[in-house]
């Protein structure tokens, strides 16, 4: 029993030292500050109610540690341990993250990082939500076309390739919390089921193309406008 009870005392130590030398790349945090302050702030249903329902701070608290999650890195903590609550396992919690728009190679260095520091979680595994597939609408067009919101604050750039869709977020001209407006936010794998653009790691997620204008389904169930732009 003694030595039982040791080694799984040094087994402890490994993985606490372990966690403490994980240290995400700076970038990494800096994009996952970003896709969670997009996801909050601009209608990503789920994501919204997770983050103020369990956070457990006033709505106007949650709103700030969206807002910088890139430099609090106690409150960026709080998200992670929310996270690691949420997932089943490694995998779902790498989806989770993956359909928040990051990178998959962010998505990886955060959930190991997660997971090595917090532990597998203990969570009873759910049914996932299953998709249920329609024929392509015809309104859709192939190709590529820019779509702006009426402050200008993002640019969506969609590629369209069959039932195919690339989903490239871009800082708009008047989003000052990207100085360079070049720089791509983030890149996205989508798909047209019916008259939708759906994400299939995200269900509240949807986007529809009527009469030469971008929709997006927002948390209150209605659809955002956006405008076709030359670039």
């Amino acid at each position: 029993m003694k030595k039982t009870l040791l080694f799984l005392l040094i087994i402890l130590i490994a993985i606490n030292a372990h966690a403490q030398q994980y240290i995400l790349k700076k970038r990494t945090i800096n994009d996952f500050a970003a896709v969670c302050w997009y996801n909050y702030r601009f209608g990503n249903a789920m994501f919204i109610t997770t983050m103020n329902t369990y956070l457990g701070y006033p709505q106007s608290k949650v709103a700030l540690i969206m807002e910088n999650l890139d430099t609090d890195s106690k409150d960026r903590e709080e998200v992670f341990k929310l996270f690691y609550r949420i997932a089943n396992n490694y995998e779902s919690l790498f989806n989770y993250l993956y359909g928040l728009n990051l990178e998959a190679g962010e998505a990886k260095e955060i959930t190991n990082y997660i997971m090595i520091k917090y532990g597998p979680p203990a969570i009873e595994e759910t049914q996932p939500v299953k998709i249920v597939w329609k024929a392509k609408s015809n309104k859709f067009f192939e190709g590529t076309k820019t779509f702006c919101d009426s402050a200008n604050y993002w640019k969506y750039i969609f590629t369209i390739k069959g039932s195919n869709v690339t989903l490239e977020l871009y800082p708009g001209i008047n989003n000052v919390k990207y100085e360079e407006k070049s720089m791509r936010v983030s890149v996205n794998k989508l798909f047209i089921n019916g008259d939708k653009i759906v994400d299939i790691t995200n269900t509240q997620s949807a986007f529809k193309y009527e009469n030469g204008k971008l929709y997006e389904l927002n948390n209150e169930e209605t659809w955002n406008e956006y405008d076709e732009t030359i670039n």
